[in-house]
């Protein structure tokens, strides 16, 4: 399904960088990796995980950032950002 929308509108989308700043991934609950499609779709350039909170120790935070890290690097068509010029770059 899609909406339409008007030349102008559609401009402005295609050229910003449409980032989610807050994503949590949090398996349990369906936020998982199976999503980050799903947002490529939609036309997202970028996600900015959240992957450990409150309720996690230290060790378990550290985990999950290597878990999440080394997922993102082997995945085929996803580009772990680390600098603007790879958000930029991700946009192109």
């Amino acid at each position: 399904m899609s909406v339409p929308i008007s030349d102008a509108a559609r401009k402005l989308y295609n050229d910003a960088i449409v980032w989610d700043m807050v994503w949590p991934w949090e398996p349990w609950c369906g936020n998982d990796f199976d999503k980050m499609a799903r947002f490529h779709t939609a036309g997202f350039t970028a996600l900015s995980a959240t992957i450990a909170g409150d309720n996690h120790n230290i060790s378990e935070a550290v985990q999950r950032v290597a878990t999440v890290r080394n997922t993102l690097i082997a995945t085929e068509n996803v580009l772990l950002c680390e600098s603007v010029a790879d958000v930029k770059s991700a946009k192109a």
